[in-house]
């Protein structure tokens, strides 16, 4: 038994495990991608429903795993657009929250300076409008983990040539 537990030992010492972990995480990613090719190839436009109802899911658990970790208004406008600024930071991009909104009252802004999910799709045959669909799907997963009654809007977007993205967030 010693054998085997100093085996173990000396591989965690080594890293081996961190490294076989970060091999599964990267095949499961280019598994996931592949995928996402193939369906999006043989079911078209078909596809995008289901995706969008992937996207909203997932974005609302992310969401609720930022909001475990925060003490967030239910009810603040910019309360909900945290976890996209949390998702724009970690992907290493620039935002700000434009508390004035030119879309209206009860409204709130955030303008990101490049497209915070663009690896998702990078290698991927899909258009700008499929980009924004799976896009706003997700954001709005995470405001809803903020609120349920929260409405999101992508009318900026870099995927369509814009110089940066707006994400429009309101009740309703």
């Amino acid at each position: 038994m010693d054998r085997y537990v100093n085996f173990a030992k000396t591989w965690k010492m080594v890293g081996v495990t961190s490294r076989l972990r970060w091999q599964q995480n990267n095949s499961l990613g280019r598994f996931n991608k592949y995928l996402l090719i193939r369906f999006i190839d043989r079911y078209g436009d078909k596809a995008m429903e289901v995706i969008s109802e992937t996207g909203l899911t997932v974005g609302y658990e992310d969401g609720k795993k930022i909001c475990d970790n925060l003490n967030l208004d239910s009810g603040s406008l910019r309360a909900m657009l945290i976890p996209i600024e949390a998702i724009s930071l970690l992907a290493g991009v620039d935002s700000d929250i434009l508390v004035e909104s030119n879309y209206g009252p009860g409204s709130i802004c955030l303008r990101v300076d490049d497209c915070i999910y663009a690896t998702l799709f990078d290698g991927m045959n899909v258009g700008a409008d499929f980009k924004t669909n799976a896009c706003a799907s997700y954001s709005t997963g995470l405001t809803r983990a903020v609120n349920e009654k929260s409405r999101v809007r992508v009318v900026k977007r870099r995927c369509a040539g814009d110089t940066y993205c707006e994400f429009v967030v309101s009740l309703g």
